[in-house]
């Protein structure tokens, strides 16, 4: 098995695991042969009402998300995993982390088109 192989499959695990707990929806861009960005995340978030990051600043030390209250990761920025967002080394200017453009459901389809693939061939969807 080649190492994309290998990486392919682990990938097409995740995918199905994530499926089934419901992380991603019927209008999933993500393709595990290859096509790895979805809005799933950004959907539910956006349902949730929740369409502005927040415009506190971070305060220091130890910086916590202003929305859920956890300590916040460090990783060329300030990042809280749990509500997709991402501030500057400073603690400035918050942006969400599952934004991948207006065009991925375009782009999901143009990858697969190229493949000759489709949706609803193995392994793909919820």
């Amino acid at each position: 098995m080649s190492i994309l192989d290998a990486f392919l499959e682990g990938a097409a695990a995740s995918y199905a695991a994530e499926c089934a707990r419901g992380e991603h929806d019927s209008q999933c861009e993500y393709d595990p042969r290859g096509f790895f960005l979805c809005h799933c995340k950004k959907r539910r978030r956006v349902a949730a009402g929740v369409t502005e990051p927040p415009a506190d600043e971070l305060y220091f030390p130890p910086p916590t998300c202003p929305r859920c209250r956890v300590d916040l990761e460090y990783d060329e920025g300030w990042r809280c995993d749990s509500c997709h967002l991402r501030w500057r080394e400073d603690g400035t200017h918050a942006e969400f982390t599952d934004e991948y453009g207006d065009d991925l459901a375009q782009r999901s389809a143009a990858w697969k088109a190229s493949r000759h693939l489709d949706a609803d061939s193995e392994g793909v969807g919820s």
